[in-house]
C-alpha cells in the first residue's frame, strides 16, 4: 500500500490530455475541410460545361471559394460562382426556353459536392484515428 495516487492530480493531466487531443483534432479537421474545399472547387470547374467557340470558359473560370470561420472556430468553404451566379441552377438543372422548348440540364455543381463529401469523410475518419498519436 506504498503507491498512492493524488486523485487531483490524476484529474489534471487527464483532463489536460482530453484538451489537448480535442484541439489536435480540430485542427485537423479545419485543414481538412480547406484541403476539401479546394479539391471540390477543381472539380466543380472540371465537371462545368463549357460554351463552345472563342468566347467560351466564362461560367467554368469563374468558379471560387470562400472560407468561414464562426464565432466557434468551426471552419466551412462555400464555392460560389462569382460572375455567373445566375446561372448556376439554370445550367445544373436545366429550364425552359423562350420558345417553349426545353434545355436539358447538365449536372456539374451536385457531382462535385458528392466527391468532396466522400474525399472529406476518409480524410475525417484518419484524422480521428491518427489524433493523439505521438507518430
Amino acid at each position: 500500500m506504498g503507491n498512492s495516487v493524488d486523485v487531483a492530480k490524476a484529474y489534471a493531466a487527464i483532463a489536460g490530455a482530453l484538451v489537448d487531443y480535442g484541439d489536435e483534432i480540430k485542427q485537423g479537421l479545419a485543414q481538412d475541410v480547406e484541403s476539401t474545399g479546394k479539391e471540390c472547387l477543381k472539380l466543380v470547374k472540371e465537371y462545368s460545361p463549357r460554351r463552345k467557340g472563342k468566347r467560351g470558359g466564362g461560367y467554368r473560370k469563374g468558379w471560387r471559394v470562400k472560407k468561414f470561420v464562426d464565432s466557434r472556430n468551426q471552419v466551412s468553404m462555400t464555392i460560389y460562382n462569382k460572375p455567373h451566379y445566375r446561372l448556376t441552377h439554370l445550367l445544373e438543372d436545366g429550364h425552359l426556353n423562350r420558345d417553349g422548348s426545353r434545355t436539358e440540364g447538365k449536372p456539374h455543381i451536385e457531382p462535385a459536392a458528392r466527391a468532396a463529401e466522400a474525399i472529406l469523410m476518409k480524410k475525417v475518419e484518419l484524422t480521428i484515428g491518427s489524433a493523439g498519436r505521438d507518430d
